[in-house]
């Protein structure tokens, strides 16, 4: 098994601006040209609604969740498409062997010499075979609060939310400016869904927003280039970050 490194892709994108899509309602309410310019980057279902991206994520399959449009019910629709750069399947791992090396540079090569039959995955998981067959580089979404605290490095700090590992690249890519789309979370419903659900709550996702959000100003007086964060139509997120405005 050979996993990809997503490190080759530092600063390929330096002092871009970024717009980030989530699957929330208001979604529907962008248009690309209010940032013609910018790398788009979607997750999950975005990718049904608005296909022009150029960076694709998933790391949820559904097998918790059990969504109506999840990936385990429409494999065939999720392999098959192509964003216009890099599509990529995040992998929670479950071993504990394989832990003690995530700060390891020889990380990937250590779980390329495991094998995929001797890695245990978390229940959401991706798999590294859906990602062989859907045509996908994989990515590590990890616990180790060492990556929180390095936040624009590789493997991704799990947030319990994949829109954090597409910000997570973005900032591993250079990115200036990341404008948040469709992250409304208080609505409890997704494009495309019509049942409420409690997940966001359940997941304490407000709260992993602030974490997400303060390891960037850390990381913003830390460093020379300074990054900025913007949402559009805020929901959820009113009065944690700046609003886009057209």
């Amino acid at each position: 098994m050979r996993f990809y490194d997503i490190q080759r892709f530092k600063n390929k994108h330096k002092g871009k601006t970024f717009v980030l899509f989530g699957s929330g309602p208001t979604l529907l309410d962008w248009k690309n040209s209010y940032c013609e310019d910018a790398i788009n980057i979607g997750c999950n279902t975005v990718f049904m609604h608005k296909p022009d991206l150029d960076y694709y994520f998933i790391q949820d399959s559904g097998a918790v969740t059990k969504s109506p449009n999840c990936y385990l019910k429409s494999r065939e629709e999720y392999d098959h498409y192509r964003p216009k750069i890099e599509k990529f399947y995040g992998l929670s791992l479950r071993e504990s062997r394989v832990k003690i090396f995530q700060k390891s540079k020889n990380y990937f090569n250590i779980l390329s010499v495991l094998g995929s039959k001797n890695v245990k995955y978390l229940d959401h998981s991706m798999r590294y075979e859906w990602a062989k067959e859907g045509g996908a580089k994989i990515y590590s979404v990890v616990k180790d609060e060492h990556y929180l605290h390095n936040i624009c490095s590789h493997p991704f700090y799990e947030l319990n939310s994949v829109i954090f590992s597409c910000a997570q690249f973005a900032l591993l890519a250079g990115a200036k400016r990341i404008i948040f789309v469709g992250c409304d979370i208080t609505n409890n419903i997704r494009i495309g869904e019509d049942t409420k659900h409690s997940f966001y709550e359940d997941l304490k996702l407000l709260e992993r927003w602030k974490m997400f959000i303060n390891s960037v100003d850390i990381m913003n007086n830390q460093c020379a280039l300074r990054v900025s964060l913007e949402v559009f139509y805020p929901i959820g997120l009113r009065g944690l970050m700046p609003e886009f405005s057209p």
